[in-house]
């Protein structure tokens, strides 16, 4: 994977889990300087 393939798959993942976490579909906590994002239920 080249530099741009790398960004772009990179800046559509967070616009994914920012979309999941906008309509209340996924959580996120911080813990020890660490991003963890995980399923509501």
């Amino acid at each position: 994977m080249n530099f741009e393939q790398y960004a772009l798959v990179g800046s559509t993942v967070r616009s994914y889990l920012s979309w999941l976490k906008d309509n209340e579909r996924i959580d996120v906590e911080f813990k020890d300087n660490t991003v963890y994002w995980c399923t509501r239920g």
